[in-house]
């Protein structure tokens, strides 16, 4: 058995201006992500709209409303309320409202696979300029970041 306190875990930032507390490790769980974010008014659990192409999400909300972007529209997520996105399924949530959003996050397997995105604040929508693939996976480069394409693998530089 393991046991730890939430507040007690080192917290750090999201991209999209959450607070994020893993707990994944604290209690030894090999199988599943699981993390704790407090997201002020006005920001986001992440900055893109994004999927795991090997991993499950479900996003409890423990305090606040969420509000989650996907391809087909806005869901929104009230306290005590939970939603789940299958591998491949892209979403973004954010909190609308003034009052911190709390949420338990739990993701399967761990290891997510890649990470697509198909939209950001600064891009917009994104496809792959050479085939039109309507998401991008985003790899570490010395400089930076790059984009590429999963089906065509053309790389793209934004900047």
């Amino acid at each position: 058995m393991e046991r730890c306190s939430v507040d007690d875990r080192p917290a750090t930032v999201t991209e999209g201006g959450a607070l994020r507390r893993s707990l994944s490790d604290a209690l030894g769980i090999d199988g599943l992500s699981l993390n704790r974010y407090r997201v002020p008014g006005g920001e986001r659990l992440s900055l893109s709209r994004h999927a795991h192409t090997a991993q499950e999400e479900v996003f409890v909300v423990l305090a606040g409303e969420a509000t989650f972007e996907t391809r087909a529209g806005e869901v929104t997520v009230g306290e005590r309320e939970a939603i789940r996105f299958g591998p491949g399924e892209f979403q973004c949530g954010r909190n609308d409202a003034d009052e911190d959003l709390a949420v338990l996050a739990v993701g399967a397997p761990r290891d997510a696979g890649e990470t697509l995105i198909s939209w950001t604040p600064e891009l917009g929508d994104v496809a792959c300029p050479d085939c039109g693939y309507d998401a991008m996976r985003v790899e570490a480069t010395d400089g930076g970041a790059v984009l590429v394409c999963p089906e065509c693998d053309t790389g793209w530089d934004p900047d």
